[in-house]
């Protein structure tokens, strides 16, 4: 099982601010990887780095699926990396549905085919074993649901890694343990996670 992503004396400096020095991180296929550390350490400065939304310093590579890769936020989610950040990312008045394909809606010429999205996305909550419908506004979800249809998301685009950003925050305990089940399902089909924490 080889490393999907590699990066290599990866720094970053804000003015006077060194947030990152010589850092190396890789990722394997099908792999969990913690990372840990206190507030102020650059876990989400590398992680920026990572989802495109920074460039790092001169010097440092960053290789995905073994070919060097100069990241933006766009390339990244081609390529398959998706951060799953702290704050939710829903549209509360939408279903669990339209929000797992907002923006990348499938299209039947030129409307929108809802059926198809229903069928994958329920689809995709009951491989998670989720217990609230793909008809459900997003509004109505717990903390720890709407993490897990951003993860259905996701999973439903194939992406290659996702990253979870302080994604227990504000979970009751019950959520943390359904979040977990839920990761290790995601790494069941292939994906590789980086969970964060401090």
């Amino acid at each position: 099982m080889g490393n999907i992503l590699e990066m290599r004396g990866i720094c970053k400096s804000f003015g006077e601010v060194q947030s990152l020095a010589d850092v190396d991180f890789c990722v394997a296929e099908n792999e969990i990887v913690g990372l840990l550390g206190d507030n102020g350490a650059g876990k989400s400065t590398l992680i920026k780095i990572l989802s495109g939304a920074y460039q790092p310093d001169a010097g440092g590579v960053i290789e995905f699926e073994g070919k060097p890769r100069v990241l933006n936020p766009r390339q990244a989610i081609e390529l398959g990396i998706q951060t799953i950040y702290q704050e939710h990312n829903i549209f509360p008045h939408l279903s669990v549905t339209e929000n797992i394909f907002a923006g990348l809606e499938i299209m039947k010429g030129i409307r929108i085919d809802s059926g198809k999205m229903q069928a994958r996305g329920k689809e995709t909550l009951d491989y998670l074993r989720c217990s609230f419908s793909p008809d459900t506004p997003a509004g109505e979800l717990t903390s720890g649901e709407r993490k897990v249809g951003e993860i259905a998301k996701a999973l439903v685009f194939q992406r290659k890694i996702i990253i979870l950003d302080e994604p227990t925050a504000s979970f009751a305990v019950s959520e943390i343990d359904m979040l977990l089940e839920v990761v290790k399902k995601v790494v069941s089909t292939g994906i590789a996670v980086v969970y964060i924490s401090h």
